[in-house]
């Protein structure tokens, strides 16, 4: 064969084993780009529903988080509430890598309309990045309007501390728990350590219905009393879940969160207390009043 052939089906070969190691070295780089995620942050807030009084106070928490290797701090902002509320977030930014959490504290004025107030919690990244989550509202009135004509009837039992007798016409406690047919408390978990005298985050689920009139209520009890969490627990009945916010464990120390059902007339009784701001405690549950689930946690 001559020599001139020869290199010639050599330099033919040799394009072609060059054209593959690139098309190979392509389809590599483009497999590791395809699979890189996207750096980026999320934002929510837990719980996404509140109630609270006009004049009040009430927290929520804000959490972000960095994915994709996202390592920029993100800034939060508050819009769509009304003049007369005021919010503020402790801390204002903080680095997404790999994630941070945020108070949110809005102060309510005594002038601000009752009804829902949706709030748009906006993160803004050092890169331009925005997401938003939305914080719903539910302002009351001040006054418990449709307590009027017990609160004098009651008043002095509460200054007591003696829980209301329960009428014979009132549904059997149990008649309702039993509609429940199980109950789970998701955060905070056993043992969980709280680290501020404010707690927001706890939340759970339940199976079954909750009968007309009665309510759910979260208290915490140390080693000698109950007390009263307000506002109410809020129940989302389509998703069958219930969450709770402005937990507050005044001293340091071993506490029990007890999330318990109560009839009408021990609502209304619990209602009246914190009307007449008597957060004191009381030793045992008023009549009508019954534990579902409860968790232990400490107090730092």
């Amino acid at each position: 064969m001559p020599k001139k052939n020869k290199r010639s089906k050599q330099k033919v070969a040799f394009g072609r084993a060059l054209g593959v190691i690139v098309a190979i070295a392509a389809i590599v780089v483009t497999l590791i780009t395809w699979q890189q995620p996207e750096q980026d942050f999320t934002l929510s807030v837990i719980p996404m529903h509140g109630m609270i009084q006009q004049g009040a106070v009430t927290q929520t928490t804000i959490h972000v988080k960095g994915s994709g290797g996202y390592k920029h701090p993100v800034s939060l902002s508050a819009t769509g509430q009304p003049s007369d509320m005021l919010i503020a977030f402790s801390p204002t930014s903080g680095s997404a890598a790999p994630a941070y959490t945020s108070t949110m504290t809005v102060n309510v004025g005594a002038k601000v309309r009752p009804g829902n107030c949706i709030i748009t919690i906006k993160g803004t990244g050092a890169d331009g990045k925005e997401h938003n989550c939305k914080y719903t509202l539910t302002v009351t009135h001040k006054s418990v309007d449709d307590e009027t004509e017990i609160a004098d009837s009651l008043i002095k039992d509460v200054k007591s501390q003696k829980p209301p007798a329960q009428p014979e016409t009132e549904i059997k406690l149990q008649d309702s728990v039993h509609m429940i047919k199980k109950m789970t408390i998701d955060v905070p978990k056993e043992g969980t350590l709280i680290t501020q005298g404010v707690y927001n985050e706890m939340h759970g689920t339940y199976e079954g219905k909750i009968a007309t009139g009665y309510k759910l209520w979260v208290l915490a009890k140390d080693s000698y009393n109950f007390y009263l969490m307000y506002p109410p627990t809020e129940v989302v009945p389509s998703m069958q879940s219930w969450s709770q916010t402005n937990i507050r464990l005044a001293t340091p120390g071993r506490w029990e969160l007890h999330v318990c059902l109560a009839n009408e007339a021990a609502s209304k009784w619990l209602k009246v207390r914190a009307t007449a701001g008597n957060w004191g405690g009381f030793p045992s549950l008023p009549e009508g009043m019954e534990t579902v689930r409860s968790v232990k946690v400490k107090r730092q």
